[in-house]
């Protein structure tokens, strides 16, 4: 990830404000689950699968360096709560954690004006946003949601040559975007020549729209949104996830303090297969691989 997005988001999310006012238990929490029939497994993790996340370019992207936490806009001690739940869920999630002293690569800025924040960020550093596509931008700048979140995205060679996007003609006077590499892969069609990397993550808490709700929570909802291209979308009210956190007829009373098991199959699950695959194929795999998690 280029430097300059680490010194933007440092520097301009000093706009994010105040402090949280709940203290929240933070000790450790134990997930169970009802064990499921593998074929239902299967079945209930793809349309898991289908509802929570999106692709970039027919590819599950994931991160390929380990996750560096940093927290801004709420007191120190608070934001050592949320780093350090973020942390432990991506070592229960099999994600890898740098050491405390590391570059950050995912930002949780607080504040008590989201909207003024995006705002702000869109006028002073545009760049930040280069990997949100076009038609997502005005729902990700207004979103009335108590949490947003950005990703940036790399797109990187299978073989570790250079990949960029241009534009190629698909009909007369008609042109799309697509990917152009110097690649050379093995003209396998389950086998691609690239790899999505998540190689940073914004997620903006405001704290008036999230007041009430435990900060345990919080940290939590944020490493989900963080580790994945997750769906900013309605849809996840009625999931098995943390992600349904804030829908229609939830209370901060009902929020979990962790990660679902659903959550975490699905994590652990994406992590685990191979990077350079269709998505169609990496889907497949992750819905075995969470089947087998959740039936065990």
């Amino acid at each position: 990830m280029s430097r300059f997005w680490i010194f933007s988001c440092l520097g301009l999310a000093m706009i994010a404000t105040s402090a949280f006012a709940q203290s929240p238990d933070n000790s450790d929490i134990t997930v169970t689950g009802q064990k499921l029939e593998k074929k239902e497994a299967k079945r209930q993790s793809r349309t898991f699968i289908g509802q929570t996340t999106t692709t970039s370019f027919n590819q599950y992207a994931r991160r390929n360096r380990a996750v560096c936490p940093r927290v801004i806009g709420i007191d120190q001690s608070y934001a050592q709560i949320v780093e350090t739940r973020i942390r432990t869920v991506a070592k229960t999630a099999d994600v890898k954690v740098e050491a405390d002293d590391c570059a950050p690569n995912l930002f949780v800025l607080f504040t008590t004006d989201s909207n003024g924040l995006m705002a702000a960020l869109r006028k002073i550093k545009p760049s930040l946003f280069s990997s949100v596509n076009v038609r997502d931008r005005p729902a990700l700048y207004a979103d009335p949601a108590p949490v947003r979140w950005w990703h940036s995205v790399e797109i990187a060679g299978s073989d570790g040559n250079a990949v960029g996007i241009g534009t190629v003609t698909v009909g007369e006077g008609q042109s799309t975007e697509a990917l152009i590499s110097r690649s050379y892969g093995s003209g396998s069609l389950i086998n691609k020549e690239t790899v999505i990397n998540l190689t940073g993550s914004v997620v903006v808490v405001d704290i008036k729209k999230a007041t009430g709700y435990p900060l345990d929570s919080i940290a939590a909802y944020a490493a989900m949104v963080s580790f994945s291209q997750v769906k900013p979308e309605k849809s996840h009210d009625r999931l098995p996830s943390i992600l349904a956190m804030f829908g229609d007829g939830k209370s901060p009373a009902d929020a979990p303090l962790d990660l679902t098991p659903y959550d975490y199959a699905y994590v652990s699950a994406l992590y685990e297969i191979l990077p350079n695959r269709a998505g169609d194929v990496q889907k497949s795999q992750i819905a075995n691989k969470m089947a087998a998690k959740l039936a065990q």
